[in-house]
């Protein structure tokens, strides 16, 4: 698995039961208590439509939630941001607990830039900021109407960074821009959120 491959030494130091004990230490963990409330807002915002993920009893829920307060306490400086969740859900479909949780990871501490998800969204904002400034250079009557609009394009595209276009667009398109095909290429980010503006506008 690309995952593996990507985190396999920081595995090796964890150890191999790593992610059991992260789990067993969510009930006592001031870290996961102090996002547990959040977390739990956004369980069922994340794929209502999908059987997996559309009601507190449905199976893919409570591996959501564990996945991501073992995270909180994995990397406390990040602890959980909205966002998340619709990285783990995406994992699950594919992926075990385990897996999904290392998917997590790989994708927040070696493909996105450092201080994506943490408080102020540093690089996410950034990231918004490099998309006006390609749309003004790239598609100047485009970006002159969202501006006549009174668009704040980051009100709307922050999101399809955070969650990777996975809650914004239908499925097959959203998985052309999977982690392993999108991450390493961080232009796909800016060229699909231009043609989407293009698009809807």
């Amino acid at each position: 698995m690309l995952i593996h491959g990507e985190l396999k030494q920081t595995i090796l130091d964890k150890g191999p039961h790593y992610y059991d004990r992260l789990i067993s230490e969510i009930s006592e963990s001031k870290i996961a208590t102090k996002y547990r409330k959040q977390i739990a807002l956004d369980l069922l915002r994340t794929m209502p439509n999908n059987i997996q993920f559309d009601a507190l009893e449905a199976p893919g829920i409570q591996k959501l939630q564990e996945i991501l307060q073992a995270y909180s306490i994995h990397n406390p400086e990040v602890g959980y941001c909205q966002g998340m969740n619709f990285l783990v859900a995406v994992a699950l479909i594919f992926l075990s607990k385990e897996d999904a949780f290392w998917c997590l990871t790989a994708i927040l501490e070696r493909y996105l830039p450092e201080k994506y998800f943490n408080y102020g969204l540093i690089s996410a904002q950034v990231d918004q900021l490099v998309l006006k400034d390609l749309l003004s250079s790239k598609l100047p009557k485009l970006f002159e109407h969202i501006q006549k609009m009174e668009i704040d394009i980051s009100a709307i595209t922050l999101n399809w960074f955070l969650a990777i276009f996975y809650d914004s667009v239908p499925f097959e398109f959203s998985d052309s821009t999977s982690p392993n095909s999108t991450i390493h290429e961080a232009r796909r980010f800016y060229r699909d959120s231009a043609a989407l503006y293009y698009w809807v506008l």
